[in-house]
Parts: structure tokens; C-alpha cells; sequence
């Protein structure tokens, strides 16, 4: 459609909504017509014929309505309790409980404002306002269905919060509309953005028909005091979405909260279950189930009540659970969060990894007290994070089990500044003894570009301190052994699936790392951040031993090589093997003698392919790009001018010339062309 056809169809409704306005307004007068005139006298109101806007050229596809696009409901509702959004079935026990907890944040928020205002979101004061407000949850085996393999289970659960008004009732009546609650929208902008329901997404109630066909409600409304029973189907079922509605008697007596109850139907034995690490009462559940003497095992209410203890674990409001009528512990923490970060309104709990040889890097990520998945990686440390300001939908995935992947960086980048802020006021509190100081400190000198900027580093070198044991058994402190080596030799292995421990020796004043190529632990990899900052220079060489592929040597003055010219046979060959996972192209380091093919240190070539002088270390070395591409399993020269001219626009030095790029390039190439010619050769 072309501009001016868009003008005219944006008037086209416009004018055509003004005429359905004028239409209802005639309709209206004329139903109220005896009550508007004050006699009969004046007649019968006049009458408008049939109204409406064409727009010349085009046609009506359904009579005379306006084609527009729209969502067909049953579909959506099928989408929703298919797999295409939750996990699994059972997670709509959490969105029913986080239905309840925002109701009570509000609750808690209208009793008790003026006192919160002067909290902070792990305060034992609000912890006592909260508890004013449990969330009381039963399960209950009913009777046997009809169907002889299934079972009958009653679920209620009955918070203390705002309870529903029959404004409410409209907008949890239809999917995805929850968070247009204006009356809602206005009480919540009110509240500290700690504080602030998390439910935006407006699918939360919807989806307990996952678990059953027909939802039975009973509420009276903080607000308007008024109390109501009312019968919800699903929108798949037989009623088509029916909603049965009453109001009931009340009075001062009863208090303002929500009541829901469902039957579920499980089956006495499922064909197949899966059970997660985390689902310890499902465990159980089957480690217990005898098939000889049991006819059934309640393996699908073992995954409900395991959904209700993960969401549990975390909230500040207390949730009570019975089952078949005997209450069932639930595993919630004491203390919550250790520390409140008021700039990023993040909470964290900070340990020292026990263990800083493995690479654990624990970072459990709760969006409002609630887990969510994240790919986060903190070395040293063992974190748990509250996220508490920012809008649900903009941070969590729709199922809200993870966190977005777009929104990963930034809030790593919250996350780490709030460590900061933590242990530059804390570091003694936060790790008590030695060996966490050494490992926090460990922590702050791995990410010494970023710490630099708010920590002074010279006051927390405990890491040197920090004991290793020698391969002749002696223990030596790492500030040591770095005052006395005059160089580093790192040692990697061919035997990629060996799980020896990485080994340490000094040997003439050489520090020696033998990595059996595994990937090294986290010391050995703070041992080789440390190195950069002792041996300004790095250098490799021949390995002497045959298993081992790649021998590198830090030391403190410049070689002339970088790489011997016989060792790029290794280099090349490692490209022509990886082809598969990465570009056509290598970037290689670069030897004093091209020193025209120096490239500038913030090079960033798209899906790069760089070889690392140490495996997973970025050594800051001088680059080049290599002439050669792999092309059908060969390595061969490809565009030289068009690679002159990308070097020439990222070289190093601006005096630089193109003709000495050029002249430089010559040279490399003549200087490998046996080692390329033997690599294809090999590889063919």
C-alpha cells in the first residue's frame, strides 16, 4: 500500500469509528428516551439510516466488517498449555502461589506503608510484617475416579492478601491482560521497586488448566469489602470458558484473601517419569514405591509438592503445607540474603568456592525471590543474587525459568558492580577466615581491569599467601615462589581426557606448570594471570617431550620469535583440524621480523579465528593475519590485496606503509610454503 492509500485508510476508520460512536449514542437516547424529554409532546427522537465509510478501490473481505488481524483464543489457549511455554504442567502450582504472594505484597504494602518505606527488602521487620500473611496450602487424596487407573486429588490454597473485586475478576478473565489493571497499576507505582509485584505476563492464573478443567474461587475484596463465589472452566473444556459468578454474605469477621481449589487427576502409575536432581520428594516418592505391595505411587503430587518447596525456599511470607492432613515441612532458610545493594536493588549472598581448584562458579540467580536459570560465571566465588527492580518481561523468559539471554550482559555487569560495592565496605565480613581472604582476593585480582576502577588492589593481596604443593611434596606460598622465579614454563599435554591434577615444580629458578590437557584448574589459572604481570614477554618452543602439544615459556625480555618459523606446521595443522568450528581465516601471532603485519591491539574480526599462545588466555602479544584460508580441507593463499588492504586499515603502526605489508607478507609466505605444503599433505 502506498502512502496515500494509508492516509486514506487511517481515515477511513477514524471516521468510521466516529460513526459507530454516533450510532451507539442514537441507540442509547432511544432505549432512555421517556426519561430524557419532559413530555410526550416533543415527539419521537429522529432516526439515522445505515452508516458507514467505503474506501474507494478496495473491498471487504467478511461483508461489511473491516478485515484486521486478530488472535483466535482457542489457539492461544491451546499454546499456553501446550509445551510451548511451560516446562512442565506442574509449574502452574507456582504461578497460582506467586498470584498469592502478589496479592499480599500489596496487602502488606496498604497496612503498613508508612513503616516500610523506612526498610530495606531483608529487614527482620519487614520479615515480621510479612508473616502476618501466610499462604496456607492443602492437598488431599479424594476418592478414587472412575477410572480405575487414575486417582483424585483436592488442591486448595488460601492466601491472606488483597483478595478479588469484581473489576479484577475482568482481567484475570482474559489471557495476557492482567497487567492493564489500572486500579492495580496505580496502588503498585506507590511501592518501593523492591517491593513491587513481580506477575506482568497475565497468563499466570489461566495456566492452572493444565492441571484441571474446572476452578473454584472464593474472595473478598481489601477494597471494596464485598465477598464472592465463582466458578471458573477452561476455555478447552465442555463450557467453553464459562465463568459462574455470586456474590455471598459477608461481614467485619471475615478477612479480605483468596481461596482456590481444583481437583487434579493422576495417574496410579505413569508410563514415564522424569525426576530432576532437585526434585528430592518425587525421589523419594519412587525409591519408596514397592511393586509387589503397592498398587500406585504418587509420583505426579510428589512434583507438585516439590514445585511448592523450590518456591518456598526463597519468599519472605510463610507458606504452609499439608498433606492427606499432616503438615509437610518446607525447606526455607533462615536468613534469606546477606547484603542489599540499593544502587542495582540487587540482593547477594557472597562465599568463597571451598574448592577453588574446580571450576564451580556458582551463581544462583532469583528474579523476586524466585529461581531463574542463568549462563553467569563469577571465578572464586559461590553467589546467590536477588533481582528485585526491573519488569519481569523485560529480564525473564515467558515460562519465567531463565533468564533472557539478551539481558545476560547487562545485568552481569549490575551483578559484578554490586560484588564490589559489597566487599570494598566488607571483604573481612564476607570472608572470615585466611583461606577465603586468599580465595576472595584471587576473586579481585582476576578482574583486576574492572576492580582497578573502585578497589585499590594493594590492599588485598592475601592471595600470596595462598599455599600450592610442589610435585617433590614441599608447600611453598604463591608471593614466594613469584619473588624468586626469573621465568615460567607452562607445559600442555596431548591427552585430552586425562584427569591428573595439574602439577607444579621449580626447577632453575623456572616456575613449571605441567597441564595433562584437561583444561587446568582455577589456581593454575590465577598462577598464569599473576605470570602476565612478572614476564612482560612470552614466548614457545619445541616441546621435548612427544605427548606434549604445546611447551610456552614466559620470561621478562623480548625474543626475536614469538613462534619459531618450524613450529607453525602445529599452528596451521590445528586450523586445518578445526575448520568446522570456526572461520576460514587464522589470526596467529606475529614474529619481530614481519613486524609490518603488527595488528593494533583492539582488532575484533567478526567469528574470529585466533590462535592462543596458552589455551583459554588471551596473551597480550602482537597478531597478524594469516595469507592462507582453508579451502576444500587445504590450506591456500586467498584476495593477498584485499588483505593487504585490511591489515593496512588495522595495522599497528600508522607509518605503516602498504608496499612494506606487502614486502612482509612475501617473506612470510616464502618462509612457510614447505610447512604449508606438508600440512595439506598430511591432512589429504
Amino acid at each position: 500500500m502506498g502512502k496515500q492509500s494509508f492516509h486514506h485508510a487511517k481515515c477511513r476508520s477514524i471516521t468510521q469509528a466516529w460513526f459507530d460512536y454516533i450510532n451507539d449514542e442514537i441507540s442509547n437516547q432511544m432505549l432512555n428516551w421517556n426519561n430524557i424529554v419532559p413530555s410526550k409532546d416533543f415527539g419521537f427522537l429522529p432516526t439515522i439510516e445505515y452508516l458507514n465509510v467505503e474506501l474507494k478501490g478496495y473491498d471487504f473481505i467478511e461483508g461489511n466488517k473491516k478485515p484486521k488481524f486478530s488472535i483466535d483464543e482457542e489457539s492461544a489457549i491451546e499454546l499456553l498449555q501446550g509445551a510451548g511455554i511451560y516446562e512442565s504442567k506442574f509449574q502452574s502450582i507456582r504461578e497460582l502461589l506467586q498470584n498469592s504472594i502478589d496479592s499480599s505484597l500489596i496487602r502488606a504494602w496498604k497496612d503498613s506503608h508508612h513503616t516500610i518505606k523506612k526498610l530495606h527488602p531483608g529487614s527482620d521487620e519487614l520479615r515480621e510484617i510479612y508473616s502476618k500473611y501466610p499462604i496456607n496450602i492443602n492437598i488431599e487424596k479424594n476418592k478414587p475416579s472412575d477410572d480405575t487407573s487414575t486417582m483424585l486429588w483436592k488442591i486448595e490454597i488460601d492466601d491472606s492478601g488483597t483478595g478479588l473485586s469484581t473489576f479484577d475478576l475482568q482481567y484475570i478473565s482474559k489471557t495476557g491482560s492482567s497487567s492493564k489493571n489500572y486500579k492495580k497499576n496505580k496502588i503498585v507505582a506507590q511501592m518501593p521497586s523492591w517491593m513491587r509485584p513481580s506477575g506482568t505476563f497475565g497468563i499466570g492464573f489461566q495456566s492452572v488448566f493444565l492441571l484441571t478443567d474446572t476452578v473454584e474461587m472464593l474472595s473478598k475484596s481489601y477494597f471494596e469489602g464485598k465477598k464472592f463465589e465463582a466458578t471458573f472452566f477452561s476455555p478447552l473444556a465442555e463450557n467453553g470458558g464459562d465463568i459462574l459468578f455470586k456474590k455471598v454474605e459477608t461481614d467485619h469477621s471475615d478477612d479480605p484473601g483468596t481461596k482456590i481449589s481444583f481437583f487434579v487427576k493422576t495417574e496410579k502409575i505413569p508410563e514415564r517419569i522424569s525426576i530432576a536432581s532437585n526434585d528430592h520428594h518425587t525421589g523419594e516418592i519412587v525409591s519408596n514405591f514397592d511393586p509387589v505391595e503397592h498398587d500406585s505411587f504418587d509420583f505426579e503430587i510428589g512434583k507438585i509438592i516439590d514445585h511448592i518447596s523450590r518456591f518456598a525456599e526463597k519468599t519472605m511470607f510463610p507458606i504452609n503445607l499439608r498433606v492427606d492432613n499432616r503438615n509437610f515441612p518446607m525447606t526455607t532458610s533462615e536468613k534469606k540474603f546477606d547484603y542489599y545493594v540499593k544502587e542495582n536493588d540487587l540482593e547477594l549472598t557472597i562465599s568463597a568456592d571451598p574448592d577453588p581448584r574446580t571450576h564451580n562458579m556458582q551463581c544462583e540467580t532469583y528474579y523476586k525471590n524466585q529461581a531463574a536459570k542463568n549462563n553467569f560465571c563469577f571465578e572464586y566465588l559461590i553467589l546467590e543474587v536477588n533481582i528485585l527492580k526491573i519488569d519481569a518481561k523485560e529480564i525473564l523468559s515467558l515460562d519465567r525459568n531463565t533468564i533472557k539471554q539478551e539481558y545476560e550482559e547487562k545485568l552481569w555487569t549490575q551483578i559484578f558492580e554490586s560484588i564490589l560495592i559489597v566487599l570494598k565496605e566488607s571483604f573481612d565480613t564476607v570472608f572470615k577466615t585466611e583461606l577465603e581472604k586468599q580465595i576472595g582476593s584471587m576473586f579481585l585480582h582476576s578482574y583486576a581491569s574492572l576492580v582497578e576502577k573502585t578497589i585499590n588492589l594493594k590492599q588485598f593481596q592475601h592471595w600470596r599467601s595462598y599455599k600450592i604443593k610442589l610435585k617433590n611434596g614441599e608447600s611453598k606460598k604463591l608471593g614466594e615462589i613469584f619473588t624468586n622465579i626469573t621465568s615460567t614454563e607452562i607445559r600442555i599435554s596431548e591427552m585430552a581426557h586425562n584427569t591428573k591434577p595439574d602439577e607444579y615444580s621449580i626447577e632453575n629458578d623456572t616456575f613449571k606448570i605441567k597441564i595433562d590437557g584437561h583444561g587446568f584448574n582455577k589456581i593454575t589459572s590465577f598462577i598464569i594471570l599473576i605470570a602476565q604481570k612478572h614476564f612482560q614477554f612470552i614466548k614457545e618452543i619445541v616441546p621435548s617431550e612427544n605427548n606434549v602439544r604445546k611447551t610456552t615459556i614466559l620470561i621478562k625480555e623480548e625474543p626475536e620469535a614469538i613462534i619459531p618459523i618450524d613450529l607453525f606446521y602445529k599452528v596451521f595443522s590445528q586450523h586445518l583440524k578445526l575448520r568446522s568450528t570456526s572461520s576460514c581465516r587464522q589470526f596467529i601471532p606475529c614474529n619481530k621480523s614481519y613486524d609490518a603485519l603488527y595488528l593494533k591491539p583492539d582488532f575484533n574480526p567478526h567469528y574470529s579465528n585466533i590462535y592462543y599462545m596458552i589455551d583459554g588466555f588471551n596473551w597480550e602479544c602482537e597478531y597478524m593475519v594469516s595469507p592462507y584460508i582453508v579451502k576444500q580441507k587445504e590450506l591456500v593463499l586467498s584476495n593477498i590485496e584485499k588483505l593487504i588492504e585490511w591489515t593496512f586499515e588495522n595495522r599497528l603502526k600508522q607509518e605503516t606503509t602498504k608496499k612494506e605489508i606487502e614486502a612482509a607478507y612475501k617473506t612470510f609466505i616464502k618462509d612457510t610454503e614447505n610447512i604449508i605444503s606438508k600440512c595439506n599433505d598430511t591432512i589429504s
